[in-house]
């Protein structure tokens, strides 16, 4: 018997629909039966994901949006809200990384990180709270290990994506009473077209392999699993949590490889 992941003619919007998470996310959901709306400021991309899920046999609509901006993201969730009767599932996929030692992080810097890794969260956040209340739903953004364990040479990203785990069960607290879940999923490396030219060009995917348990690096696939699990009835009481979804990644301590050690002996 099939499991019912409850998903089926739920609306649900994936803001950052590009090749990668988002769009594997809005798949997922798709395929579990909801109406998926996809929101991008690329309006190839947003047209490309919503073609691809209805050409599959899905429901969706793209949008295009910049999520920095309150008024396109109000005004469209009014239009989501108004033909759906509301918005039940969020998944924020937006965000972007740069690579700087601490000190040569200027303000620039650390200003385009926390507006493109938590302020637009909040406002997404914020205005998806709005449109689910007195109905409930599930917000589920996307973090990263870097969150919870240093970050270097990524000090502002890393500390951006801090802050949005404690926006998250901000949220999950002040709104539990109605219904209104909100997680995050914080993958490690993860095989986008981004990162896979990344090593296309630096050659050295196989450094990054070495220090993940699992032995491999994580795909778009799994994150938006962890996604579709987030947004569905399984788990229908798990909320204010971080999913980390890293191949163990962030609990490994870098000691030398396991091979190198001497074997181990039987103990009395």
């Amino acid at each position: 018997m099939a499991i019912d992941l409850g998903l089926e003619g739920k609306s649900a919007v994936v803001v950052g629909v590009g090749p990668g998470i988002g769009r594997e996310s809005a798949r997922l959901l798709a395929e579990a039966g909801a109406f998926v709306f996809c929101l991008d400021i690329n309006a190839e991309a947003a047209r490309a994901t919503s073609d691809a899920l209805n050409a599959a046999g899905g429901v969706a609509a793209p949008f295009v949006a910049d999520v920095l901006s309150r008024k396109d993201v109000r005004e469209i969730f009014d239009i989501i809200a108004d033909r759906q009767g509301g918005i039940d599932i969020m998944v924020n996929v937006v965000g972007i990384a740069g690579a700087k030692r601490f000190l040569d992080v200027n303000d620039e810097d650390w200003a385009r990180q926390m507006d493109m890794n938590l302020r637009q969260q909040f406002i997404v956040a914020q205005e998806t709270v709005f449109r689910m209340q007195g109905k409930g739903g599930s917000i589920i953004m996307i973090g990263t290990i870097n969150a919870v364990r240093s970050s270097p040479s990524q000090v502002a990203y890393g500390a951006a994506k801090a802050g949005l785990i404690s926006m998250a069960r901000t949220i999950a607290v002040e709104h539990g009473g109605e219904k209104i879940r909100c997680n995050v999923v914080s993958p490690g490396v993860t095989l986008t077209p981004r990162i896979e030219n990344y090593f296309d060009r630096m050659g050295n995917a196989e450094d990054f392999r070495a220090m993940i348990p699992l032995g491999r690096l994580g795909t778009a696939v799994e994150i938006g699993k962890t996604v579709l699990y987030l947004a569905s009835d399984l788990a229908s009481n798990v909320t204010g949590q971080t999913i980390l979804c890293d191949g163990g990644w962030s609990i490994n301590y870098p000691l030398p490889s396991l091979q190198a050690l001497p074997p181990a002996t039987p103990t009395a």
